[in-house]
Order: C-alpha cells, then structure tokens, then sequence
C-alpha cells in the first residue's frame, strides 16, 4: 500500500492499500473501503469517496483511487493533505492515513513534456511554468491567463498578419418603411402604428424620422418592436408625445455588424458603384442625415466602435439613407479570440505557435515580467516578427501603393494612407 508524498497541481495522484486479515494474508474488506480527503488542519473533508478493486481477477483485497488535483477542486499550491482510509477487515475497524504536498512542478521535464506547441491556453500555460511563472494560485492563474493574452494582443499589433484580414464582409441595409401612429394615447417612447408586420424586433436598430405633424422633422432610432401590437419603442425619447395620424419613414442606416472582434474595416462597396464608399466621422454623419436628409444608394459612411460582452463590435452607419434593399461588401480585420478556459485554442496559426512561444520567454525574462511589452519590441525580436510575417503573407511581390479608382493621382484619403502604408517624401 502506499501514497505519493508529493502532487504536481493540474496532476493526477494515485494511491492504494491493501487489505489483509489477522494473520497478515490477503482479504477482501467487509463492504466499502472508504476514504476521505483533508487540507491541513480544516475539519471539513474536500473530497470523500470509496476505493475501488484493482486487478480483482487476480489479487485479493487490493484497493485503489485516483484523485484529480486540481484547483477547481479545491487543490492549492505549497499546501498539504491528508487521506484518511477506514474499513472492517476481519469485523474489525480499521483506520489508515497518508500524506501528501502540493509542489507545483515536479521536475522540468514534467512541465516541458505537456507544452505541446501552444496551441491551447493549458499548453501556454506550461510553456510559462516552464520559463520562470510560480505563482500557481487561483490568483496567479488568473494573472497568468491574462498575461497570455495580452502577449497575443500584442504580437498582432507588431504587424498585419495575413491571417485576420478577411474579404467577407456583409451587410444588407433593407428598403424604407412608411406608416403612422395608430394610437390616441402614445409617449414620448411607446405608440401602436398601423404597421402590419407580426415579427418581433423586425424594426429594432432602424431610424425613425416623423414626417408630418408638430414633431416633423425629429428623429430617433427603435430599440423594440412587438410584433402583436405593432408597438414601437425608441430611444432616447421625443420632445413630445407623437399625435395619433402623424406619419413617420423608417430607414435601415444604422446597423450593428454581424461579425465580433473586428479591428478596423477596409473598403466598402456596393455591386451598382465603381467607386468605393467614403469614410465619414461619426459627426460628419450625423451632420448630413440632420441637416441634408437626403435618400438614395449610400455614397458615404461611419463607424462606431464599442464593446459588447467583451467582444470587440462595430456599428455601421450609411449615408443616403438607402430607398430601396441594398447590399454592402467590405474587407475588415479581426483581433485574436480571448482565452479563458484551458481548452480553449488561439486563432493564431498552428506554424507559428513558436513565436508566441518566444514572446512568453522573451516577457518572463525581461524585469517585472515585461509589463508594458517593451521586450517585445527589441531590435531581437523585432527581427523574428519580421521574418515571421514575410513568410506568412502569400505573396512575395512588394505591395505597392496606388490611387484607387475614381481618386485622382495624388489625392489619397486616410483609410488609403493606412491601409497602403503610404510614405510622403
């Protein structure tokens, strides 16, 4: 019978007794051999169970139980525990105890053995218990998690990875919608129209402009709709309660892009434009819907940028405001997904996992950890992140800056200056 003495937490830890009678050769126990599980001198067991037979065809009364030492199951680094085993051999009660240690890292070759190649957040995780991260509390991991991620934060702001440039975006803006209030006793937020459309939330997100009576002119944006009552509820609210009979147009010009975590968008185009669309601010938008509110195919746009349950999302805003369903197509670029379990896997090719390899070793070297990412960005490093990205990028012509079409030579917007990487001379 026996116990390690010692546990590695995120391990395994087996242990076995075997049972033997008055004269010291084996029986089986009487029922179960129980056992219980104790951190230090806390009188409340973590873990209780019964051992199971081992090799029962061919022993007598051998026992054994493996238990998962784990933080989410109440293991802690640098703490002892003890297992207390109780039976009846022979009607008589019997007591057995073993102990144990939480060390952490066993040996080197232990931790370096399950690194892997960094593809999940539990392989980073060894590649930095590896080089140097001890603290392996519930605090600590926590701490090492977001120290990972932010390393890959960084390594994707050192260069435009090929990899997280899409060419798939859409976005369809659907055709104006005009009606009226249908309700004698409307708020300043909330009134039943003489929509006819029974789907819920079809309306939500779109801009509602009154188009007659003493609120003429005013404009606010739907944040619900009830299909069964035809109701209307926006935001923020009107100067005055809308009068029954008033009429109102509904344009689809603000929309929230389907895709999460996006960094920036590239060009916009529609299929009936040869041009692309313009890039606005936010102000030069709103600006024109208010002042100029004209309809027609979008020439223009904005974005707006915010965070919605830790994702990254952007809102698109068109200017004319669309008359009729049309498409819109763009190129954009993504940031890398945020790990926070240990099975879950990065977005960075599987080829280049050595490079967020070294960038863990290179910050867990440097003083303090690196906080700011300064290691990063050495002449050393740097010169791996350039090699890295002239080998990821499909091809190995040079990317050459030009007018786009329908911009004469010379006139280059900032979305242009960016996305091209002009250098004035």
């Amino acid at each position: 019978m026996g116990c390690p003495t010692r546990a590695i937490l995120g391990g395994d830890l087996t242990f076995t007794i075997q049972s033997r009678g008055t004269d010291g050769a084996p029986i089986d126990a009487t029922g179960n051999v129980a056992y219980k599980v104790y951190e230090e001198e806390t009188g409340t067991e973590i873990k209780s169970g019964t051992m199971a037979k081992l090799d029962d065809a061919d022993t007598t009364g051998f026992y054994s139980e493996l238990l998962e030492v784990t933080t989410a199951n109440g293991y802690e680094l640098n703490k002892s525990y003890t297992i207390r085993l109780t039976a009846t051999v022979s009607s008589v009660s019997v007591a057995k105890t073993f102990s144990f240690m939480i060390i952490g890292q066993a040996t080197v070759a232990a931790v370096a053995a399950t690194a892997g190649d960094g593809a999940t957040l539990a392989e980073l995780k060894a590649i930095c218990e590896y080089n140097g991260w001890h603290d392996l509390t519930t605090t600590g991991l926590s701490q090492l998690t977001n120290f990972i991620n932010n390393t890959i934060e960084l390594l994707c702001m050192l260069a435009p990875w090929p990899e997280y440039h899409k060419t798939n975006g859409f976005q369809r803006f659907e055709a104006v919608v005009t009606s009226g209030v249908n309700d004698a006793s409307a708020s300043t937020t909330e009134f039943v129209t003489d929509l006819t459309n029974a789907t819920d939330d079809t309306y939500n997100n779109r801009n509602l402009h009154i188009t007659s009576g003493d609120l003429e002119g005013q404009w606010r944006r739907i944040t619900d709709y009830v299909g069964a009552s035809k109701t209307i509820t926006v935001s923020p609210a009107f100067s005055a309660a809308p009068a029954d009979d008033v009429t109102f147009a509904m344009y689809d010009n603000q929309a929230v892009l389907s895709e999460t975590n996006i960094v920036r968008i590239g060009t916009i185009i529609t299929p009936k434009q040869t041009t692309p669309l313009i890039e606005w601010t936010p102000d030069e938008w709103l600006n024109a819907i208010v002042v100029q509110n004209t309809t027609g195919p979008p020439t223009h746009y904005a974005l707006s940028k915010y965070t919605s349950a830790g994702a990254t999302k952007l809102d698109m805003h068109a200017y004319p405001k669309p008359s009729v369903a049309i498409n819109l197509y763009y190129t954009y670029q993504t940031g890398p997904n945020t790990l926070s379990e240990d099975t879950d896997q990065t977005t960075w090719p599987s080829k280049r996992t050595y490079l967020i390899a070294e960038a863990l070793r290179e910050r867990l070297s440097a003083i303090d950890r690196d906080i700011g990412g300064v290691a990063l960005h050495s002449i050393g490093f740097m010169d791996k992140i350039n090699r890295a990205f002239n080998q990821s990028r499909p091809s190995f012509l040079p990317i050459q800056a030009k007018p786009m079409v329908g911009i004469g030579a010379g006139k280059w917007n900032m979305n242009d200056i960016n996305r091209f990487n002009v250098v004035f001379e």
